[in-house]
Formats: C-alpha cells, sequence, structure tokens
C-alpha cells in the first residue's frame, strides 16, 4: 500500500539545501522530485534549441509553477547548479517572471 505524506515547504527548501550524505528519506525522496523536474527542463531546453519544439509549447502549462518558483529564485538556481542541471537554468531563463524576479528572497 502506497503512504501519502505532507511535507511542509520548509522542509524542502531545508532539503533543497541540504548535504545529500545524510540520507534521510524524506530529504532524499525531495532532492529525487527535483533532480527528474531540473532533468526535462534541461531536456525541454535542449529540444528547444534543437529545434524540435517550440518553446510556446512548454510555456503554457510550466509558467504558472516557474513564476510560483520565482519566490525562492535563488534556492532553485544553487541547487540546479549543485546538480549540474544548467539546461533547466536556461529554460527557466526563457520565462520572463523567472528573469525579472529578485535573485534571493527570504524562504
Amino acid at each position: 500500500m502506497d503512504e501519502t505524506r505532507v511535507i511542509p515547504r520548509p522542509y524542502v527548501f531545508d532539503a533543497l539545501q541540504s548535504d545529500s550524505s545524510k540520507n534521510d528519506p524524506q530529504e532524499v525522496f525531495i532532492q529525487d522530485c527535483f533532480d527528474a523536474l531540473f532533468y526535462y527542463w534541461d531536456r525541454a531546453e535542449q529540444f528547444v534549441v534543437s529545434g524540435l519544439i517550440r518553446f510556446e509549447d512548454a510555456e503554457r502549462p510550466t509558467s504558472y509553477y516557474v513564476s510560483q518558483m520565482t519566490k525562492h529564485k535563488g534556492i532553485y538556481i544553487r541547487y540546479a547548479e549543485g546538480i549540474g542541471s544548467i539546461g533547466a537554468l536556461a529554460f527557466l531563463d526563457r520565462f520572463e517572471s523567472w528573469r525579472v524576479a529578485p535573485l534571493d528572497r527570504a524562504v
């Protein structure tokens, strides 16, 4: 049986700023989720650059989530850089809400 848990938002931010060697199961889960998200955004950027898709094809379903992430932009940038997901950051830079958001906002 699958187990459902609610993970408080501050715990998510802590996990994204944590040393992954702690092996805390919730932190590992959160980091795995963001690793996958940034991986797919990295792929989306590659698809846009290569002409396989237009940015507009990915913009509509993604723009809401990107605008929510701007509230803690610095955390996401540091995490993406830490896992080497430069393509995901390039993809995020295509969104105006991301580009104009201040870099460091309090958690």
